[in-house]
């Protein structure tokens, strides 16, 4: 457990690590990953796992686009030497 302030009004909340997970699974779900390759990535044996984790599936909150952004000109040339 972890315990974060809102950085919006300093209120302590408890962070569970399955908070983060469900958190993963609506993000990725927006972002219009489908729901087999969640499961995949959550390791869930069953699809209704995976589901209850997602939420509400309603189409008109997915965005396009990744919601993890990374920055590939910022690597170096050779990042082995």
């Amino acid at each position: 457990m972890y315990a974060l302030r809102n950085p919006t009004d300093g209120t302590r909340r408890i962070v569970k690590p399955h908070d983060l997970r469900r958190t993963y699974a609506r993000l990725a779900w927006e972002t219009g990953m489908q729901p087999i390759a969640i499961q995949q990535n959550l390791g869930h044996a069953s699809l209704d796992t995976t589901l209850i984790y997602i939420g509400d599936l309603d189409t008109s909150h997915r965005q396009p686009g990744a919601f993890l952004a990374f920055n590939l000109g910022r690597l170096p040339d050779n990042p082995l030497m």
